[in-house]
């Protein structure tokens, strides 16, 4: 099963995972994580405490490390 990346950290989430089908075979890809309250607000204060460097980072350098993620998704 998938976990949740927050703040720079791989969590195990206290809910029950949700399956992820293949529509042309019915094959089970992954189970992604069904975040409760507690993970969501933990989520919310590490992006609040990121944010103020994140918006310091050139918009080149932002958009450089966005594409970069895309390649891995």
């Amino acid at each position: 099963m998938l976990k949740n990346l927050i703040g720079g950290e791989w969590k195990e989430v206290s809910r029950p995972a949700l399956p992820v089908y293949n529509p042309a075979t019915g094959e089970v890809l992954e189970e992604v994580p069904l975040s409760g309250a507690e993970e969501v607000e933990e989520a919310v204060r590490a992006a609040a405490q990121a944010f103020p460097g994140w918006s310091r980072t050139p918009l080149l350098e932002r958009v450089r490390l966005m594409f970069r993620f895309k390649v891995l998704l």
